[in-house]
């Protein structure tokens, strides 16, 4: 088990969340990886990369099912200032890394300014590079910023079928220096970028324009088609701190539609999938995922299930210390089926 971060070396924490020590795999990783690497469900391979203050300013790397390292950090032809990238997908062929425009600005910072400069006449890039360690390939666009990717695919046979890739966008930057004097409110939806290779374009088309954060999917899709998605939303009932959602939203691929629970008094965080052992379906199994009573300030442990997510909670456990909304985390089962 590894407690990850903002690129940085992980943690390995044993069963019980003890603190095992720090993990750089032998040395081969020294600078660390970044807090959502993905991990291939059919090989078992987790893909990560992690950005840097100094040349090279990104590297990827990938770690076998066995936990050895397989490729150590290597560098992306193409990069060559620092910029901050949270998030990354992965197909049955690419990773696929999104820098949007976020640039670390020394001189700023020092100064008395932001460490972060938005920079949208930059526009946003789109690299994947190949799995197989063939040259990175470039697509690009105006402007967006996302935080979390949902999941990308190949969508179709060989290296020049188009990707498609689905994330939540954010229309800048929302964290870091405040936004122009006049600045309209950062937008925010579920997109789908089909990324052609060849052309270097990718076309955007917004499959739900609610206000969402916190995307998921069972995880045993990433890289594949996927259908559902759950993610963290606003009703708009109710009055939040910015980052505070108070409903879960399932969107539908296939169909196009959402469903949604509103969480009342409860604010929540990142959904989760955990499935019915021995089904494959993402409709047998159990959203999860934490949240925190806004009237008394208690945490829960929710489970919804994935075949009426909008009835809401099947089972509910009180969580005697809060856990932040904004933590990410995963389903692990244990070995007895």
């Amino acid at each position: 088990l590894l407690a990850l971060a903002e690129s940085a070396c992980p943690y390995r924490i044993g069963a019980g969340l003890e603190t095992l020590g720090r993990e750089d795999f032998d040395g081969a990783l020294p600078m660390g990886i970044t807090a959502h690497p993905k991990i291939d469900p059919v090989t078992g391979e987790m893909v990560l990369f992690c950005y840097g203050l100094e040349a090279p300013y990104l590297t990827w790397s990938v770690i076998g099912r066995d936990g050895a390292l397989t490729r150590g950090p290597t560098p992306v032809d193409g990069v060559d200032e620092p910029m901050m990238i949270h998030d990354m997908a992965l197909t049955e062929r690419y990773a696929v890394i999104v820098l949007a425009p976020a640039f670390f600005d020394f001189a700023e910072a020092m100064a008395g300014g932001s460490f972060l400069a938005w920079r949208p006449e930059r526009g946003t890039r789109v690299v994947l590079v190949p799995r197989d360690g063939g040259p990175p390939r470039w697509a690009a666009d105006e402007a967006f910023w996302l935080w979390h990717t949902v999941n990308a695919y190949d969508d179709g046979p060989g290296p020049d079928a188009p990707v498609v890739l689905d994330y939540v966008q954010w229309s800048r930057l929302t964290v870091g220096g405040e936004p122009e004097p006049g600045a309209a409110p950062a937008r925010g939806g579920l997109v789908r970028a089909r990324i052609d290779p060849v052309a270097g374009t990718m076309a955007r088309t917004t499959l739900d324009d609610a206000r969402v954060e916190f995307p998921r999917i069972d995880d045993r899709r990433i890289g594949r088609r996927h259908r559902y998605a759950a993610l963290a939303t606003e009703t708009g009932r109710r009055d939040l701190l910015p980052g505070e959602y108070d409903a879960v939203r399932f969107h539908d691929t296939e169909t196009g539609t959402a469903r949604v629970w509103d969480a009342g008094d409860l604010s929540v965080g990142e959904p989760v999938f955990a499935p019915v052992p021995g089904r494959d379906s993402e409709e047998h199994g159990y959203w999860l995922t934490f949240a925190t009573d806004r009237t008394d300030g208690s945490a829960w442990f929710l489970v919804v299930p994935a075949q009426d997510p909008a009835s809401g909670p099947v089972a509910r456990a009180r969580i005697p210390v809060r856990v932040p909304l904004g933590l990410h985390g995963c389903w692990l089962p244990t070995g007895g089926g």
